[in-house]
């Protein structure tokens, strides 16, 4: 399942719960992989729902066959094709495992994970480009081609605090 903001999906979750609201003796012994993909490129941000969707098997009585987590996948649209020939035998490769052995071998979750997070340098050219305005290039250019790029700082849930001086009064609806 995508990973969104750092956090599964509603959907992912209301299932869990409903799973785990059944009939558990029905649940004993079945076995569970998951794979979490993500925009976002390193494999921090998915390490903890990863380690909780192992606890959620423990709880439930499943048979945990692995989680892969996968990151840079917004970016696999405007990857070179021999990169993106690589990350597909990854997963064929899982597929594989995953028949033939019945789980994710450890060495393939560690690697589908990376990097756990950018080293030093990459992350000060990550800054660079952020001050110079070319992180946001691509994003500005969906928003754009979207009709959505006037709208990308609204902030329809914020909840103002009230300002010195002004009294806001609760009015009631006239009787009908």
């Amino acid at each position: 399942f995508p990973l969104y903001t750092d956090s599964m999906p509603g959907l992912v979750k209301a299932f869990l719960e409903i799973v785990a609201h059944s009939d558990r003796t029905q649940l004993q012994g079945k076995r569970v992989a998951f794979v979490i993909q993500s925009g976002l490129p390193e494999g921090i941000h998915t390490e903890a729902l990863g380690a909780y969707l192992g606890r959620v098997c423990e709880r439930l009585g499943f048979v945990h066959l692995g989680t892969l987590r996968k990151g840079d996948m917004e970016g696999i649209r405007m990857m070179p094709p021999k990169r993106v020939a690589k990350i597909q035998a990854r997963f064929v490769q899982a597929g594989r495992e995953l028949g033939a052995g019945g789980s994710f071998s450890p060495d393939l979750i560690r690697t589908m994970a990376e990097p756990r997070t950018f080293a030093w340098k990459a992350r000060g050219l990550i800054r660079l480009l952020g001050v110079i305005g070319l992180i946001n290039d691509y994003w500005n250019h969906m928003l754009k081609k979207h009709g959505a790029y006037e709208r990308r700082l609204d902030a329809p849930y914020l909840v103002q605090p009230p300002r010195p001086g002004i009294v806001t009064v609760a009015c009631s609806p006239p009787p009908s």
